[in-house]
């Protein structure tokens, strides 16, 4: 996080807070059979099991499409498939530079089990039973978005 002055057109300065942060990816894996690939896992700073889309940081020297598919064979063991970009946006652009990128995954496969660092679970759901678990705005805008191409 970082804090600077910044003068105003108005010739006004003031302190301004800027979380200087990379892209992230969202996932919406679907398998052949219409089922959303979700992540059953425990959340440190909840201290709750939370099931979501699979999700994670674009590392550096890596595209959002690269990511993407890291990150759902990591934490789902789901790969392959068609990977569909939906739409990107700037999460929080008053205060971040951070960007989050959606896709769609169409026709997925289970070919392994979850393989990242995090212990997850894959959790295989409906579109509206994944809508009903899942607690946060950015999977629901994922799931809503990936149900539309479909």
């Amino acid at each position: 996080m970082d804090e600077d002055v910044v003068r105003l057109p108005s010739g006004e300065e003031l302190k301004y807070v800027v979380m200087r942060e990379g892209g992230f990816v969202c996932v919406c894996p679907v398998t052949s059979q219409g089922l959303v690939g979700l992540v059953k896992q425990y959340r440190y700073p909840l201290n709750s099991v939370t099931v979501e889309l699979p999700a994670g940081a674009v590392e550096p020297r890596e595209t959002p499409l690269e990511a993407a598919r890291r990150e759902v064979r990591e934490e789902t063991g789901l790969s392959g498939g068609v990977f569909e970009p939906l739409d990107d946006f700037w999460t929080m652009p008053g205060r971040s530079t951070q960007r989050a990128h959606l896709f769609l995954a169409r026709d997925v496969v289970q070919t392994d089990q979850p393989s990242g660092t995090e212990e997850t679970e894959l959790v295989l759901k409906t579109f509206d039973e994944a809508l009903s678990l899942v607690s946060s705005t950015r999977d629901a805008l994922c799931l809503r978005m990936a149900l539309e191409r479909l």
